[in-house]
């Protein structure tokens, strides 16, 4: 029944991460392995549902482990959710999430046993996400930005310690027709060194 939710014939990609975190969010699955939901498990979740269910529960998901106000992670989120939502497990790589899981007999597992050790993997696996994000971003700004020597001597009247009011007019200009187009990425827009 689950190898028949995770891994539906008629589909080549799944999402496999997200239909088992669905499972333990909105589980369990009927003896067809679908997913019910409606009144008394009378709707059967169509693969268009599925798909935008995972998205919207992971997406919420990343915003509960980052902790802070919606509009200013939501950048952040934005950008790890393609990579957490398109997560694929293999049929050995769920054999390894659920082998600490106490089997019934026949191979069968409990559904309140199953479900807080998937929640775990989801938490490991998306803060794990949030992790590698901030290491990239921490990378990108150590980028230097592109320096030449024609540069250098256009805006040598930047550096003067001392101009009148003409030269502090075209500095001004120069400042901002040489710096004004360039922005942060989102995340990065708190980050004063890198605006500036």
């Amino acid at each position: 029944q689950l190898q028949a939710f995770l891994y539906p014939p008629d589909l080549i990609h799944a999402q496999s991460a997200g239909r088992l975190e669905l499972l333990a969010r909105f589980g369990p699955i009927d003896g067809l392995g679908r997913l019910r939901g409606g009144y008394r498990g009378a709707h059967v979740h169509t693969q268009s549902e599925l798909r935008l269910m995972i998205r919207h529960e992971t997406r919420e998901e990343l915003f509960a482990l980052l902790g802070r106000d919606r509009a200013t992670v939501e950048a952040i989120v934005d950008g790890v959710l393609p990579a957490a939502v398109a997560k694929e497990y293999g049929l050995s790589e769920v054999r390894a999430l659920l082998k600490d899981v106490p089997a019934g007999e026949g191979g069968q597992m409990t559904f309140a046993a199953l479900q807080p050790a998937i929640l775990r993997s989801r938490r490991r696996r998306l803060q794990a996400l949030l992790d590698d994000g901030a290491e990239s971003a921490k990378a990108r700004a150590a980028r230097v930005p592109f320096q030449s020597k024609a540069a250098h001597t256009l805006m040598f009247t930047l550096r003067k310690p001392k101009i009148n009011e003409q030269e502090e007019y075209v500095c001004k200009a120069k400042r901002l027709h040489k710096y004004a187009t360039l922005c942060a990425e989102l995340e990065d827009q708190n980050d004063a060194k890198l605006v500036v």
